[in-house]
């Protein structure tokens, strides 16, 4: 074993030498018990290595879960209290090394190596969306007034305008830029910023996963329940809406081909509820074209990698093989 006790090395009669990874599959990070009542924690990206988590006023803490480390406190998010905006998540770049935070009508970006804050974005009006791309530093904040500033790491910008206040503002692996505005407007901007497409959402959203050519988009909790919404980036349309979903849905992440999301329940139930889950009856969102709903009964012992979980108020487990 390495000095690190991550890599065991082994040798077999027929004089070959083999070097394994031990490190653990899993990530984790912990903190002390800080308040009561901080709502709803989720992060822009809350199923990464790096994992940026706030709570109300107190600091916004970075972790590194591979290492269960705290890399910086941070200062706050500033809440927007009207127009039922949620406030914009606090953001990290996928090496680690960059924190975007929205305070009132600007982004901070810090250098987590400091931590020090390193550059400012501003905008009209209070920010309401940050997001770092899928790698690299580039960077895309959208804020109450339609303004939407993408910091890219070059140094170059581009600045765009939606029709109404931002919900969602994301950067696509290609350089493309997606925009949800308070009007349920979604659209889709080339990475000169020419507008490729629009498509009217069903409900206001906040926050986008995307795989590939799809992406799952969340309704924002601010309006009340609604079904995520499973939208086609390559043809640009709405496949389904995932309307199995009982309760608000506040985060979602793919495993595999498929999204798994889970619907609103109380924080401090949610361990237990996942420990008692055994079997049950699903739907999922069919790969093929169409986007048909496809219902299904599977058990405890199918592979984590290949499905779906959900869980809604009643704490009852859902599974969505992914086929």
């Amino acid at each position: 074993m390495s000095s690190t006790r991550s890599e065991v090395v082994g040798a077999s009669w027929d004089g070959t030498a083999r070097l394994w990874k031990a490190e653990s599959p899993y990530r984790r990070w912990s903190s002390e018990p800080l308040v009561d009542g901080c709502g709803i924690v989720v992060g822009a990206k809350p199923d990464g290595r790096f994992v940026a988590v706030g709570c109300g006023s107190l600091h916004t803490m970075v972790w590194d879960t591979a290492r269960d480390r705290l890399l910086a406190e941070l200062p706050s998010v500033t809440p927007i209290v009207t127009g039922g905006y949620a406030s914009a998540f606090p953001a990290v770049s996928s090496g680690g090394d960059r924190a975007a935070i929205a305070r009132g009508d600007a982004v901070e970006v810090y250098d987590l190596r400091g931590p020090r804050l390193v550059h400012r974005v501003q905008h009209g009006g209070a920010v309401s969306a940050v997001a770092f791309a899928g790698s690299g530093r580039a960077m895309v904040s959208g804020a109450v007034d339609g303004s939407v500033i993408v910091t890219r790491e070059d140094g170059t910008g581009l600045a765009l305008q939606a029709s109404a206040g931002v919900d969602v503002a994301e950067l696509l692996p290609d350089g493309r830029v997606v925009v949800a505005d308070a009007e349920r407007h979604f659209r889709v901007y080339a990475p000169d910023g020419a507008l490729s497409a629009e498509i009217m959402l069903p409900v206001r959203m906040m926050s986008l996963r995307s795989d590939g050519p799809r992406a799952v988009a969340l309704p924002l909790y601010t309006v009340g329940a609604a079904p995520p919404v499973l939208i086609d980036l390559v043809r640009l349309r709405i496949v389904a809406e995932l309307k199995d979903r009982v309760g608000q849905v506040f985060s979602a992440r793919w495993v595999s081909v498929c999204a798994a999301a889970m619907s609103r329940t109380v924080a401090r139930r949610m361990s237990s509820a996942w420990s008692r889950s055994s079997d049950g009856s699903v739907t999922l969102p069919s790969r093929e074209a169409g986007g048909q709903i496809r219902r299904a009964n599977v058990s405890h012992s199918a592979r984590i990698g290949s499905m779906l979980c959900t869980m809604n108020l009643a704490n009852r487990i859902r599974r969505r093989p992914c086929r």
